[in-house]
């Protein structure tokens, strides 16, 4: 999962970095350079606690511009075994 953002503005400015809003997301981290949303180390199938599912997490978008401007997304990972 990953997602995805675009800044018109050149050099850093337009450079976007990502961010979870809320502490504590049990299983899921994210790339701050990439937007990637991947699994925290050490989670496998096995320790997977089904009742915390759905997840539901916010993500912000944050150029560096100045002042930085943030956009937000709400996230929803649900997982079917």
């Amino acid at each position: 999962i990953r997602i995805i953002a675009y800044d018109a503005d050149l050099g850093t400015s337009g450079t976007v970095d990502y961010y979870i809003g809320t502490l504590n997301v049990p299983y899921f981290t994210i790339n701050q350079t990439t937007g990637a949303i991947i699994y925290r180390a050490g989670v496998t199938f096995s320790n997977l606690n089904t009742t915390l599912f759905p997840v539901q997490f916010t993500v912000f978008a944050q150029d560096r511009g100045i002042p930085p401007r943030i956009s937000p997304v709400n996230a929803t990972i649900t997982l079917y075994l």
